[in-house]
């Protein structure tokens, strides 16, 4: 039974992976860990909103770092009552190595500063969102952002070190008006 379970983890992580293109995946359970890397992966395809049960958190910790200090913001999204709730903190308490935590972050030490229930157009916003994540690249900036998504089922990182994409900005004032 162990081995069934960690083989559809598997496949379900290459499955959200490849529908979002993203650099890193990791699958785990108690007795699996799979890191697989992503860059060659193209496809449109999920929205890891819609995965979400009742009760389960998707989180998106974004973290800055330049010249002149550092900064992180969280987007916790929660499907509760069949509605995607989701909340906006700055300044969360980072991990030492977010990408093999296992399971969503929490905003510890955050300060929340908004929430809201998500409406079909804001989903399809963050799919959006998603896609153009995809193509960041590191293309040498002295500022690099790093994008975590993390849920209890995986966990995926993006890189962003181009200083010219704004796609968090513009997800944080559609969603958020902030």
């Amino acid at each position: 039974m162990m081995k069934i379970n960690s083989l559809i983890s598997t496949f379900l992580v290459f499955i959200f992976s490849w529908g979002l293109n993203l650099k890193y995946a990791h699958a785990s359970n108690s007795n699996s860990y799979l890191r697989v890397n992503l860059d060659s992966l193209t496809s449109n395809s999920g929205n890891l909103l819609f995965d979400l049960k009742d009760g389960e958190t998707l989180s998106l910790l974004v973290h800055t770092e330049g010249c002149y200090g550092s900064s992180a913001k969280l987007i916790l999204f929660t499907k509760e009552k069949n509605t995607v709730v989701s909340r906006l903190y700055f300044n969360p308490d980072l991990r030492s190595n977010p990408i093999s935590s296992r399971g969503p972050f929490d905003a510890k030490n955050g300060n929340m500063i908004a929430t809201i229930s998500m409406t079909q157009s804001d989903i399809d916003y963050f799919q959006k969102f998603l896609n153009s994540l995809h193509g960041l690249k590191d293309q040498g900036c002295s500022n690099i952002t790093r994008y975590y998504l993390s849920s209890g089922r995986f966990t995926l990182q993006k890189l962003d070190g181009s200083c010219q994409w704004n796609g968090f900005e513009q997800l944080q004032k559609r969603l958020f008006n902030q």
